[in-house]
């Protein structure tokens, strides 16, 4: 039973290095441009190196693993190809109206922030829905096309 919990205890110790690996890796190679108000050569190997590095500490942590493997990821994994195609354009029009015009006195700049996001959300929803229906119709016309 002894040696169990001090297994346990390895085992919590060594996940608690990961995540704590994993949250340096995307904290210094962001945190670089902001204390020394200018971007690098090195800045961008770093970059380069922690990018793997990231994906290495997930691969090694089951706790990580279950975490992103929860419905509400499964879902943006889905609409990712989506939301990369409209995140840009939400974010400028919806969150610099919503700042700019509207102005954060009226509204509390996070409630700008959440109501951007979800309006992301569903729009790349709605626009993957229309992706997945579609995509078959548009394989086999390239299809057609290229023989």
């Amino acid at each position: 039973m002894r040696h169990k919990r001090s297994q346990s205890k390895v085992f919590r110790t060594l996940h608690l290095l990961l995540i704590l690996c994993l949250i340096l890796l995307i904290y210094i190679p962001n945190f670089i441009p902001s204390i020394t108000n200018k971007v690098d050569p090195g800045y961008n190997i770093l970059k380069f190196i922690s990018c793997p590095l990231i994906l290495l500490v997930i691969c090694q942590s089951k706790m990580i693993q279950d975490f992103i493997s929860r419905k509400f990821f499964i879902f943006l994994g889905k609409i990712s190809f989506s939301l990369y195609g409209i995140h840009y354009v939400t974010l400028k029009f919806l969150f610099s109206y919503s700042v700019n015009e509207i102005g954060p006195y009226e509204y509390p700049l996070i409630l700008s922030a959440i109501m951007c996001v979800l309006i992301t959300i569903y729009i790349a929803y709605i626009m993957s829905c229309f992706e997945s229906r579609y995509i078959n119709y548009v394989n086999r016309a390239a299809k057609l096309i290229t023989n």
